[in-house]
Parts: C-alpha cells; sequence; structure tokens
C-alpha cells in the first residue's frame, strides 16, 4: 500500500496538552483519523478519511490529504504545527 509522503509533515495535539504526534504521510493521518480522533463525526473529518483512502489507492495527490486532514484538525479544535519536515535524502 502506498504511504502518500508529505512534503512537510505536520504535528497535532491529540493525547495531552503539549504532546504532540508528527503525521508524515497519508498513511499515518488515515490510521489517526480512523483511530485516535477526538470527533466521531464531522463535515471535515467525513471529507479528509475520504481523501486519505483515495490518496492511498493512488487516485489523489498526498498533498490534498494533508490540506484535508489540517481541516478536520481545525474542525475538532486541535493544534496543528507545521513540521520542518525530514531531509530528502535520509539513510
Amino acid at each position: 500500500m502506498m504511504r502518500g509522503d508529505w512534503e512537510k509533515p505536520v504535528e497535532i495535539e491529540l493525547d495531552r496538552l503539549g504532546m504532540y504526534r508528527t503525521i508524515a504521510d497519508t498513511d499515518a493521518a488515515a490510521r489517526t483519523l480512523v483511530f485516535d480522533w477526538p470527533l466521531e463525526e464531522g463535515q471535515a473529518l467525513a471529507a479528509a478519511k475520504a481523501t486519505c483512502f483515495a490518496v492511498l489507492q493512488g487516485k489523489a495527490e498526498p498533498e490534498s490529504a494533508r490540506e484535508a486532514f489540517i481541516a478536520a484538525a481545525a474542525e475538532a479544535d486541535r493544534s496543528v504545527r507545521i513540521s520542518r519536515g525530514y531531509p530528502k535524502n535520509r539513510q
């Protein structure tokens, strides 16, 4: 399965105040939306899930999932930070 790597990861505050989780690809975003999301429903949440699944099926671009994930975080009133990202040539 395709991971759908993002150009710039995001950090989202989910579990506890001040504790951030880094999300760097669509696969991690989809898992977070399905298993760890603070809301059970919402318009942005549904759109983010659908977009993530489309990316993982090769039907959409990874950055669309990133944007949808950030919108779902705003809907859930969760703090998001834009991560500096990872060097392209990690070894």
